[in-house]
């Protein structure tokens, strides 16, 4: 009989995996440090389970429309020049007003993707002078504010959402939901910055899933390679039928 932890570790191949994701968090659990063996490791395929019991306000997306994604997102990443070698999570955001939605994607390599889950969001608008369209590109994490919910991807170049649109840099952010901005999930209604769930920032925080690089406190996890990009991208699409909507504000009486 093996130890708590091997068994732990070989129950894993019994889950509906393909064969090499499965050797990739072997080869990943072989190069962790002894004094770790006792955090679970977890995989692709577990980070998505996790995130349906734990992210609150998910959207449901059929399979063709997961590999719809990865498809823009790969281009997106051509587009802008960026070669990703490893392979790692990454969130990708359609900022569409008539979508309005985050992705975490396990990217194993070019064009080979995983849906794990996703949920509305709120992006930059409307015309306000102090709002900014949210700018689109590939984002790499320059600080995270764990306390406030914040993701910092530094300055950038957007447009002022304003009739002229004058250029100017902002500070781009992905920061949670407070009961003031939990209204404006589904719709581009932010100042920029693109507000996610707070369970879902929850989530993130949790398995430290976008935080490669930062000196951050242990996450509660072990998840090997995690990532530290964020892809923002406009699909122009009509309202897709998995879309979200709000529920209506009910009105309370003083």
């Amino acid at each position: 009989m093996g130890s708590p932890e091997e068994c732990s570790f070989m129950a894993a191949f019994d889950s509906p995996m393909p064969r090499r994701r499965l050797l990739l968090a072997a080869a990943a659990a072989c190069a962790a440090p002894f004094s770790a063996a006792a955090t679970p490791i977890y995989t692709p395929h577990e980070v998505g389970e996790a995130f349906a019991r734990r992210v609150d306000v998910r959207l449901d997306l059929p399979a063709n429309e997961g590999h719809l994604y990865a498809g823009m997102a790969e281009m997106h990443l051509m587009s802008n020049r960026r070669s990703l070698l490893e392979p790692q999570y990454l969130l990708v955001v359609d900022a569409s007003p008539e979508v309005q939605a985050a992705l975490l994607m396990w990217r194993l390599s070019p064009g080979s993707y995983q849906l794990l889950g996703a949920t509305p969001v709120s992006t930059g608008g409307p015309v306000r002078p102090e709002h900014f369209e949210t700018p689109q590109g590939v984002y790499e994490h320059q600080g995270r504010e764990r306390a406030s919910g914040i993701y910092d991807f530094g300055w950038q170049r957007a447009r002022r959402a304003t009739r002229d649109g004058a250029l100017l840099a902002m500070r781009l952010r992905a920061c949670a939901t407070d009961r003031r901005t939990e209204r404006g999930l589904g719709k581009a209604c932010s100042d920029g910055s693109i507000v996610l769930p707070a369970s879902l920032m929850a989530f993130l925080d949790d398995f430290a899933l976008l935080d490669a690089g930062l000196h951050a406190p242990r996450a509660a996890v072990e998840v090997p390679f995690r990532g530290r990009h964020m892809l923002v991208l406009d699909s122009e699409r009509d309202r897709p039928e998995w879309a979200y909507e709000a529920p209506p504000v009910t009105a309370v009486s003083g």
